[in-house]
């Protein structure tokens, strides 16, 4: 079975309100948090939304296709990869209190990126569902 290539949307295909909120990451200097690549994020899951929403609806992504694009645009983007792969090492190690540690710190990580992924596309699922409710 041969997979079907479908194009990806240029960014003005997207509701307004999300090309100013993506712009806004792009350009947000004065915030004390590092945002590379929340611009990037937000802008594949809003192009995602742009053909989830109207075919699967607002509710909480629910299959297994939903949930491998969200982590894979956070493992491209949120250094979701790195994260996880610093939570399993930490696993691995010996059960110390240090050790403990290094697991809690790994696993916040981990949990604050997988967080952001799920913030920006539900927030691109419902800008999309707000802009498709003006459509007649």
């Amino acid at each position: 079975m041969s997979r079907r290539h479908v194009a990806k949307p240029a960014v003005s295909s997207l509701p307004p309100l999300l090309v100013r909120i993506i712009e806004a990451a792009r350009h947000a200097p004065h915030d004390p948090t590092d945002r590379t690549g929340h611009d990037q994020v937000l802008e594949e899951l809003s192009q995602w939304a742009l053909v989830y929403v109207p075919s699967r609806g607002v509710l909480a992504p629910s299959d297994e296709s939903a949930y491998k694009f969200i982590e894979g645009a956070a493992v491209r983007y949120l250094e979701y990869g790195d994260a996880r792969r610093a939570f399993q090492d930490a696993l691995q190690a010996v059960a110390s209190a240090d050790e403990r540690n290094l697991i809690e710190e790994a696993h916040n990580r981990l949990q604050t990126e997988s967080d952001d992924a799920y913030y920006y596309a539900g927030l691109a699922c419902g800008v999309t569902l707000a802009q498709l409710s003006g459509i007649r």
